[in-house]
């Protein structure tokens, strides 16, 4: 694990791009869902399922981040509200899926993740490989200097400016063997 005053000897070529610079020029990620601080657990399960990255922004009213809900713990959440006896071994879920539950007192800002705090859009990609380690996350929200929400940094972002900066000096082509 980094040490709280040591800096990754993890280079990349654009380790210094601040996330803000990254996100509007070379990530390939999709925008996350947002959902709002009220919306059910049913509307929040509909967008996690129709979408790739692997979190839902929670914002409020006006658009700022206010934290992410994972798919893992949606799908937790989920099933301990549809059986909460599953997790005490007491029984099989039998029924686990049949509806029968209010989802409307299961809100967003109640599944709220929070160990995912967001990146601030200043930040570099070498803070961004620090802090993806330390949390072992896979994807961090990033927002700017009002609380919007700029995009997600994934971990494979990194991986794919490592293997394009080993491409570039090993064969002075960054993108030839990934397509």
């Amino acid at each position: 694990m980094f040490g709280k005053h040591k800096r990754s000897k993890f280079s990349l070529t654009r380790g210094g791009w601040t996330l803000a610079r990254y996100l509007a020029t070379k990530s390939p990620a999709p925008m996350p869902p947002e959902v709002r601080a009220g919306d059910d657990i049913l509307q929040i399960t509909k967008l996690a399922i129709a979408t790739e990255p692997r979190v839902v922004c929670v914002v409020d009213d006006d658009g700022r981040y206010l934290g992410a809900i994972t798919n893992s713990r949606l799908t937790r959440d989920v099933i301990a509200y549809l059986d909460p006896d599953l997790y005490s071994g007491a029984r099989v879920p039998a029924g686990l899926l049949q509806f029968k539950h209010d989802t409307s007192k299961f809100q967003a800002l109640s599944l709220i993740e929070p160990k995912l705090r967001p990146l601030r859009g200043r930040q570099t990609m070498a803070d961004a490989i620090e802090k993806l380690y330390q949390t072992e996350s896979d994807e961090l929200p990033v927002i700017n200097d009002d609380g919007q929400l700029l995009g997600i940094i994934r971990s494979l972002d990194i991986l794919r400016e490592w293997a394009e900066d080993l491409l570039l000096t090993q064969f002075g082509d960054e993108t030839g063997s990934f397509y």
